[in-house]
């Protein structure tokens, strides 16, 4: 009966850390877009079937460089882009170790 709540509760656990792991290799398919609120929350859009309205590409900027996307203890989302810290640690690397 142990064995049988152990492997149990092993699976339960597993369970638990697989979609922590897909989150860890998320991939943006060409053309797909994510559109996140203030709020925090996200929108997966699908590849768009028509070009991208040139006033739209005009007011965007690619990324050149590490981006984080927080949510604050005030409710608000804030972003940093990556920037090497006083321990010459780089954010995003220090990020990914934790």
């Amino acid at each position: 009966m142990r064995k049988i709540a152990l492997v149990t509760l092993a699976c339960l656990c597993l369970a638990g850390a697989v979609p922590a792991l897909a989150a860890d290799t998320m991939m943006l398919d060409k053309g797909k877009s994510i559109m996140i609120e203030p709020d925090g929350s996200m929108t997966m859009l699908p590849a768009m079937k028509t070009p991208v309205d040139p006033e739209m590409v005009k007011a965007s900027k690619p990324f050149t460089t590490c981006t984080i996307i927080m949510k604050g203890d005030d409710g608000k989302l804030y972003s940093v882009e990556d920037m090497k810290m006083k321990d010459g640690k780089m954010v995003c690397d220090a990020m990914k170790a934790m």
